[in-house]
């Protein structure tokens, strides 16, 4: 019956090839080109820039390797097997380790940077001793290797063992290709355990980040209270430059605070993007929902494009939401375009335009 059955399948490949192809250009085609265009221009920028490259910006661009890793490799060798232009074992056996590669990858690199986060915002004083930029491309190197291994390692295992349900079915999927119960959750628990981690830091982050807010406030609201007279405000002379210098620097713990801040909050939005897209799917290989095989070829792209989406969105919210980062690869596109202004291409214009707009004709010349 399983013979039957796997040659009637294999029948009806050529005849689904053509129309699967079509729905999967258009449904993973725009999903893999804006994807990498993004992670790429943030990390050419990155290499680039020397200001660029600072601690958190090193997590920042390993989690858009990761993600870049997914877009170029991961995705599109699982795409060409939902449309059965991977239909060999060894083939399929790559896909499926340069799927679980990228997504442990991924999934450590944001639970690093949330981390990253948590010690910037919450230890200011000792972040910096605490992560070096040797430390972190340490760190980052540590994650890189250890998905390796557990990727190529994994299959490997299953490789040397058991593959006749995978021989039966001819369906190159994560289930079909698991030897046991155990190794499922066990790659699965790789991907689901972080988030909660995740979720639990980035509360105290925002917590942390409302009471410092709290705090300089209630700090610069004492500052305008006039000493009685005779006494010397905040212990110096010369008319009140304390409170001016107190205003000063607690205006730029503020704002300090308020960016770290807001790189949490973008760094939340895309973990948010990544529950929302990963944990349905991984639910689904849990439950046994995608071993059916009355699931129709476009509904695995579908489900797929839906999973792999993170990518798109990552590059977008948390690389170019970093101003640094946008003026630079703003600039880098200038470059190369002639329709670019001056203004775009040199953030000092405006300044320069509107001093010489007040000289005389003679020096504008």
């Amino acid at each position: 019956m399983a013979g039957r059955n796997n040659q009637s399948f294999n029948n009806n490949i050529e005849d689904l090839t053509s129309d699967i192809l079509i729905f999967s250009i258009f449904t993973c085609g725009p999903v893999i080109l804006v994807g990498t265009f993004g992670n790429l221009s943030v990390i050419v920028v990155f290499f680039r820039k020397r200001h660029i490259r600072t601690t958190s910006n090193y997590f920042m661009v390993a989690l858009m390797f990761s993600v870049a890793w997914v877009n170029m490799v991961a995705y599109p060798m699982q795409a060409m097997c939902d449309v059965f232009l991977i239909v060999t074992q060894p083939m399929c056996y790559l896909a499926g380790m340069a799927s679980i590669m990228s997504s442990l990858f991924m999934t450590l690199s944001l639970l690093a940077t949330t981390v990253e986060r948590y010690i910037t915002i919450c230890q200011p004083l000792t972040a910096h001793t605490i992560i070096t930029p040797r430390r972190a491309v340490t760190i980052i190197s540590f994650l890189a290797f250890y998905g390796v291994l557990l990727g190529s390692g994994f299959f490997g295992t299953v490789w040397i063992g058991k593959g006749e349900l995978w021989r039966q079915t001819r369906r190159c999927n994560f289930n079909f290709m698991m030897p046991s119960t155990i190794m499922v959750q066990f790659i699965l628990g790789h991907w689901m355990l972080p988030l909660p981690v995740m979720i639990f830091i980035h509360l105290h982050i925002f917590l942390t980040v409302r009471r410092h807010i709290r705090a300089i406030a209630a700090v610069q609201c004492g500052t305008i209270v006039r000493s009685p007279v005779g006494e010397d405000p905040v212990g110096l002379q010369r008319g009140g430059q304390g409170i001016i210098l107190a205003r000063d620097g607690q205006r730029s713990a503020h704002s300090r605070l308020m960016k770290e801040a807001r790189s949490a909050m973008r760094l939340a939005l895309v973990i948010a993007v990544h529950i929302f897209n990963w944990v349905p799917f991984t639910v689904f290989l849990l439950t046994g929902v995608l071993r059916s095989e009355n699931i129709s070829p476009k509904q695995y792209i579908l489900v797929h494009s839906f999973a792999y989406s993170t990518g798109l969105v990552c590059p977008y919210i948390y690389g170019f939401g970093n101003k640094s980062i946008r003026t630079e690869i703003q600039a880098m596109l200038c470059g190369k375009l002639t329709n670019c202004t001056t203004s775009t291409r040199d953030p000092r214009a405006h300044r320069i335009a509107a001093i010489t707009t007040g000289l005389p004709r003679q020096f504008t010349m």
